[in-house]
Order: C-alpha cells, then structure tokens, then sequence
C-alpha cells in the first residue's frame, strides 16, 4: 500500500501526518526537533498517555525513503483511533468534557514544568 498524506496535514508546520497499511505515522521536522525530544524526554508523556488522556504514540526507525527527506528527523507512530468525529459534529456536553480534560493536562504539564 502507498503511504497517503492526510489531506488536513497542511495546518501542522512542524510536520506531517500519513496513512500505511492502517498505521498513523507523523513526520517531526526541524522545525520542532528540540519541542519533540523535550517532551518525549520527559515523563509527563508518559504518563499522560497511561491514563488515556492522550493515544499512544512511539518513535519509529523504519526503513520509509518517502518521508525521511532532509527536514525530518523523526518519524513516530500513533494507535490508530478508530471513530473520527469533529467538534462541530459534538453536543455542549461533549465540548464542555472535551474542554475539562484540556485544562486537566494543562494544569498536570504545569505541574510538571
């Protein structure tokens, strides 16, 4: 299977996000090489991830000439989440728990520094 690059990618500046053989694999460009290693350096991601307020996500080194140009540094795979749903699409209950939970890792990554 050709990879694909996910059609609303183009808002992310720091990178890129692709489809292979039902794997989600995102791009890490020079451009935020040094936000990338911070956080994944740090605890904090992991233990957000284990409480599954985030997916889980882990740095590849598979052999993928198609997105190892010179700007990427990194290419890292998420779980595949398997119903995609939009905030336009949500009830006020929806969007009001979605918003708690941003300012609950909010307040946790402050914390944490």
């Amino acid at each position: 299977m050709a990879i694909k690059k996910d059609s609303a990618s183009f808002r992310d500046p720091s990178g890129h996000v692709y489809e292979l053989d039902h794997r989600i694999l995102r791009t890490v460009t020079t451009k935020a090489k040094s936000n990338y290693e911070y956080v994944r350096d740090s605890a904090i991601i992991n233990q957000i991830i284990e409480t599954g307020w985030v997916i889980d996500t882990k740095e590849i080194n598979d052999n993928l000439p198609e997105l190892r140009t010179d700007n990427v540094c990194y290419i890292v795979e998420h779980s595949k989440v398997p119903y995609i749903s939009y905030p336009y699409e949500w009830s006020f209950e929806m969007l009001k728990a979605a918003a708690l939970r941003h300012l609950e890792i909010q307040i946790e990554l402050l914390k944490n520094n």
